[in-house]
């Protein structure tokens, strides 16, 4: 057997957090097959079973959750390290940004590159995960700034908005003849 990649950790991690393979290929930026291709190596190599796989998503077995805590600690371990190395490296500094896993991935990207421009010795690492994901990861000094989809409670964060979004509400159109319910009509357009 030899060693598992840094890589096949992160994949494996993030199939479970997101509880099937499309949320955590999409947290990963790659497709599903790559995903998918990257647990059934990895349970090859390792030689055990170490999802359940269904309709609802993904479960881990019991082999899994024992990876998922050691993967866990590994990459906890593997960040770490780099971003202590990263400290070293003349003049330049570490900003650990925490993104929202459906955050659009052009969001970012000019504000990104103005930082880039005004601040050319800062080097950004983006984190993707959860609200409750990067909570944790600022309490313990993970990250340093966070773009979460609710504002956090307790006085050990500062918080301020910086974005809205705008949701629409949908639902079938229901006609008199299929449903006892008022008819919904009209039309919706979208605001732009």
């Amino acid at each position: 057997m030899s060693g598992m990649e840094i890589r096949e950790m992160r994949a494996f991690v993030a199939v479970v957090e997101e509880g099937g393979l499309s949320a955590a290929a999409r947290r990963l930026h790659v497709s599903q097959p790559a995903v998918s291709q990257t647990v059934q190596a990895l349970e090859r190599q390792l030689g055990v079973q170490l999802l359940v796989r269904s309709n609802a998503g993904v479960q881990p077995t019991d082999a899994g959750r024992t990876l998922l805590t050691e993967a866990r600690a590994v990459l906890a371990r593997h960040d770490q390290a780099v971003a202590a190395v990263a400290r070293h490296v003349t003049g330049s500094t570490l900003l650990r940004i925490g993104i929202p896993l459906e955050l659009p991935p052009n969001l970012l990207s000019r504000a990104l590159a103005d930082l880039a421009g005004a601040f050319p010795d800062t080097r950004v690492q983006v984190v993707h995960a959860a609200t409750t994901g990067q909570l944790d990861l600022l309490r313990d000094g993970e990250l340093d700034l966070g773009l979460l989809r609710e504002r956090p409670v307790g006085p050990e964060l500062d918080a301020m908005p910086v974005l809205e979004e705008k949701l629409v509400c949908c639902c079938r159109r229901r006609t008199p003849k299929t449903s006892p319910g008022p008819a919904v009509s009209g039309s919706t357009r979208w605001p732009g």
